[in-house]
């Protein structure tokens, strides 16, 4: 009975290690690492797992060593055997080991491998190493990718030329690359991150700007091309333009604002300096006292100046992008055409004159560049009609000007006639009806007082009728009629005392008058003997 009890406690002591090893199978077969069990170096034992992972069957596993299955060297340089061997005795001496590893597959191809190595018994007496392989490739390789994608990443965001940046509702910068801290004059990011509490009361150079950033941020989530002007550090002004949105946690609360940000310092310049530009020229071109435009290639003007303006009687906008086909009569506009053509195949201004509403106008028009290889029409529209009506009247004038001057020298051509005819007369009269008379005088006895009289008056009429006193009279106006006696007798070769003699007045006086006689004939400082003069101008 006692035998047979034995028995039947053998048989269910069996029964369970039979259940157990089942149980041990399957787990061993079905994990999902791969597991190998070595006695010494040797391996004994592997699951389906590790067959799959090196791509092999049991035959190529079983009895083989671990750096069978390993490249000659690891990454850290250790030859693979004497490595896997001193791992195997520290886990043997109880030391359990976890550690990576590189193995090599069945076809040669390497991978890399988390393993942990530890002693189990599967009797006293027989101690066996239990190793658990897990392949981390895949993860190794997603690390690496990580990594170069965060490289990737951080050499973006150190080297963009976009300032980067994240700051809290309050103001704080909690993130910056080297650009924004460039921008804000900090020489690092840390620098910034650590210098600045609040943006809206340190920065900006108006408090208003950063309340109405996060005014836009708040209500739609995000800000595109936000202008503003803020401080650098040394407090210089800056002008930068944000995009940036809106950073919430799970129950909608703000936690950051982040973006980027562009220093827009020169194109604010460039357009202040455009738009002062644009007033100037707007000032002068309204200023001028000619019409201006400026047409494009298709003849559409893109300026119109106020006289322009007024000219069309419409507003810029109905002016502008429209041609004179849109604006003025098809005949008007037609002329147009024509000389903006002509204009545009020319180097040279052309000038046209067109008669609108009775007024008379000069178009110049002249060929421009307007980038890109372009061209255009610029043109100058001056009202002439006044000139022109001033031209045809000084014609008019001119014409009954010119007669009136042929009608003049006519008289004057009678004048002279006249005059010669005056002349002959009284020539003719002296000689007939003067001088016989005076010669009978002269046969006369007279006394000599007497004679010279009648000398002096016969030489008188002699000068009346010769060129000598017509010269005198028109080239020596300016003398007394005293001083044209005196020049007279100086030419006869009278002396001082006899001239005054003749004329009844006293030497010193002669002497005077012949001075002035040489002032007045520009004789004052010459060595010219002034009764030789007066007879040179007979």
């Amino acid at each position: 009975m006692k035998k047979k009890d034995d028995i039947t406690k053998l048989k269910l002591i069996l029964s369970k290690l039979r259940e157990s090893e089942v149980k041990y199978r399957t787990l061993f077969d079905n994990a999902n690492d791969a597991i190998f069990i070595m006695e010494g170096d040797i391996f004994i034992d592997c699951n389906r797992k590790f067959l799959n992972m090196f791509g092999c069957s049991r035959d190529h596993i079983i009895g083989q060593t671990p750096y069978a299955f390993s490249p000659p060297f690891q990454p850290d340089g250790m030859p693979s055997r004497k490595k896997a061997v001193e791992k195997g005795k520290a886990a043997l001496a109880g030391e359990p080991q976890f550690f990576e590893w590189r193995h090599r597959r069945h076809d040669g191809t390497l991978f890399d491998a988390e393993v942990s190595l530890n002693r189990i018994e599967l009797d006293k007496k027989r101690p066996v190493l239990q190793a658990i392989v897990r392949d981390v490739s895949d993860r190794r390789e997603a690390g690496k990718r990580l990594r170069i994608s965060e490289e990737k990443y951080r050499s973006i965001f150190e080297n963009a030329i976009e300032g980067i940046f994240q700051t809290t509702p309050e103001g704080k910068v909690i993130t910056a690359n080297t650009t924004f801290a460039k921008m804000y004059g900090y020489n690092s990011p840390q620098e910034i991150m650590n210098s600045i509490t609040d943006m809206g009361k340190e920065i900006y150079v108006d408090p208003e700007d950063r309340e109405r950033f996060k005014a836009i941020c708040e209500e739609h989530g995000f800000v595109e091309g936000f202008e503003e002007q803020v401080y650098r550090k040394d407090r210089k002004k800056i002008w930068v333009s944000l995009n940036a949105r809106t950073v919430r946690d799970e129950n909608g609360k703000t936690l950051c604002y982040e973006g980027t940000i562009e220093d827009i310092t020169r194109r604010k310049e460039m357009e202040n300096a455009l738009r002062a530009s644009e007033e100037r020229y707007r000032t002068f071109i309204d200023s001028t006292s000619d019409a201006v435009f400026l047409k494009d290639e298709k003849l559409r003007y893109v300026i119109v100046n106020r006289l322009l303006r007024a000219f069309f009687q419409k507003g810029e906008d109905e002016i502008i992008g429209k041609t004179d086909f849109e604006l003025r009569p098809r005949e008007d506009a037609e002329k147009a055409k024509r000389a903006d053509t002509k204009s545009l195949k020319s180097s040279s201004i052309v000038v046209t004159e067109e008669t609108v509403n009775d007024r008379i106008y000069e178009i110049r028009r002249f060929a421009v560049s307007l980038g890109e290889g372009k061209r255009g029409i610029g043109g100058f529209v001056r009202d002439i009609t006044k000139r022109k009506r001033a031209e045809e009247e000084l014609k008019i004038k001119t014409l009954n000007l010119e007669e009136v001057n042929a009608a003049l020298r006519v008289l004057l051509r009678q004048r002279d006639q006249d005059k010669n005819e005056v002349e002959d007369k009284v020539l003719n009269n002296v000689k007939k009806l003067v001088l016989p008379y005076m010669e009978r005088l002269k046969e006369r006895r007279l006394d000599d007082e007497t004679k010279t009289y009648l000398n002096i008056l016969e030489t008188n009429l002699q000068n009346i009728v010769s060129p000598f006193v017509q010269k005198m009279s028109s080239t020596y106006s300016q003398f007394t009629p005293t001083e044209v006696r005196v020049a007279n007798l100086i030419r006869d070769g009278k002396t001082i005392k006899e001239i005054a003699g003749i004329s009844g007045i006293s030497e010193n006086a002669v002497n005077h008058h012949r001075q002035n006689i040489r002032n007045k004939l520009g004789l004052n400082r010459q060595k010219v003997n002034l009764r030789t003069y007066l007879a040179s101008l007979v």
